[in-house]
């Protein structure tokens, strides 16, 4: 087998739950390529130009430093983001200077459908994949102006998904009917789907249980989400491992 590929989906703060299960599962497998969709992005970026996640989950955001001076754009200011990815994370980078290759997914906002960057400059293909009017604007890159992947595919293709957003829908689909609540039904529905095209896939899902939604922009739950994640890894190892001797077999 000449390596497995590794998606990690959406999630804001739920991403501190995908390092540590990120780390054991490129610690165990030969990588051939690693894909990120919106905080996914970033965690599937800082591999591919730094080797390991291990050190990301010091790297914490001031969060509060992110807010805009001008609201009515943005609650957060683009460049500020843009500051701690390049001087905080030190992903101002090339896609080819990746020591794996990179896939980071995006929508376009004119025709909603996914855009999958593979080359070009790595920040630019974040902020596309990150952007969530109204907290962060939609991001320009040439002509076209790019919102967070989530909106058009959760997570990418891969032998591995780690998905940050399964178990979301249940609390959602029995509350009373507005605007907010059908978006949130609707997308929702968009990440059962799309889990359902790759039955093949191993899918961890830390997250299976917590149908709290908003706890995605809790940046207070990083540490508990990070422990969350360390004992998923520990209920999922062995099943992990039978499923990555099966797929060294049939290769």
């Amino acid at each position: 087998m000449q390596g497995i590929s590794i998606a990690i989906s959406g999630g804001g703060t739920r991403g501190y739950a995908a390092l540590p299960i990120f780390e054991r599962v490129v610690n165990t497998a030969n990588i051939k390529n690693v894909a990120g969709t919106s905080i996914g992005s970033i965690i599937a970026a800082y591999y591919c130009i730094h080797g390991s996640v291990r050190s990301l989950k010091d790297k914490k955001a001031k969060y509060m430093h992110f807010f805009s001076l001008n609201p009515k754009i943005s609650l957060w200011d683009a460049n500020k983001v843009k500051k701690f990815l390049t001087e905080d994370l030190d992903l101002n980078y090339d896609f080819k200077e990746c020591s794996v290759p990179l896939y980071i997914n995006a929508t376009d906002i004119k025709t909603l459908k996914p855009v999958v960057f593979s080359k070009g400059n790595i920040i630019d293909a974040i902020m596309a994949s990150i952007a969530l009017p109204p907290l962060l604007p939609a991001y320009v890159i040439g002509s076209r102006y790019y919102i967070d992947g989530g909106f058009s595919k959760p997570y990418l293709k891969a032998d591995v998904i780690i998905d940050l957003l399964e178990g979301s829908l249940s609390n959602y689909s029995e509350q009373h009917n507005n605007v907010m609540n059908n978006a949130i039904i609707a997308f929702m529905a968009l990440i059962k789907n799309t889990k359902s095209l790759y039955a093949d896939s191993f899918v961890f899902s830390p997250f299976e249980r917590d149908s709290n939604l908003l706890n995605v922009f809790d940046f207070r739950k990083s540490p508990a989400f990070y422990k969350k994640g360390e004992a998923y890894w520990k209920k999922k190892e062995n099943e992990f491992l039978r499923w990555l001797d099966e797929k060294k077999r049939d290769s």
